[in-house]
């Protein structure tokens, strides 16, 4: 792992998504039940209040991550088990949307994944959507999918991603969506 950031992975699938993060020391923990991930997300948002006591020091915005403070990471994959609106867990998607939105200046931060539905169902609260800054869209059956994580989806058509790992990337609200090949993992 690295000295300055932490990173658990709640995978509500029973964990196997995590076998290869946790070989590679990457992830230090799996949380693998919904009451363990509410317990989690409970934490988080402990943690952000805490932290935030300490943002302004010596006229610093932000925290910065450090061997004491670590940056912390939380990757949930598919969130729609955890936070949708059919099937999800109202106090996650409600505790998952407060840390997003008090953790980024604070070195606290949520990546969420899914292949289910709409990212609003995915992720229930515009909130939490709104602070997720980094987008990412692999290949999807039809251009209209990529409009969940991309709002130029009209003009790219992630539809048409052939080669394996190929993804349109969009790092902030204000950046242009970029095609970029990321690593490919069967």
């Amino acid at each position: 792992g690295c000295a300055d950031a932490r990173m658990i992975l709640i995978d509500l699938k029973g964990g196997r998504s995590a076998r290869p993060l946790l070989k590679a020391g990457v992830a230090e923990h799996v949380v693998t039940e919904i009451s363990e991930a509410r317990l989690l997300l409970h934490m988080l948002v402990a943690e952000a209040k805490a932290r935030a006591k300490y943002a302004y020091v010596d006229e610093e915005e932000q925290l910065l991550a450090s061997p004491d403070l670590p940056a912390l990471f939380t990757l949930i994959d598919e969130v729609h088990g955890l936070t949708s609106t059919a099937n999800g867990d109202a106090e996650c998607a409600r505790l998952l949307a407060l840390a997003a939105s008090l953790g980024a200046g604070l070195e606290i931060y949520e990546w969420i994944y899914t292949q289910h539905g709409s990212l609003e169902e995915s992720v229930r609260t515009e909130q939490t959507r709104a602070n997720l800054p980094v987008r990412i869209v692999y290949r999807v059956a039809e251009a209209r999918h990529g409009s969940y994580a991309i709002p130029e989806y009209n003009k790219l058509d992630a539809s048409k991603l052939e080669e394996k790992g190929t993804c349109y990337i969009k790092d902030g609200p204000k950046a242009l969506p970029e095609q970029v090949r990321a690593p490919h993992m069967p």
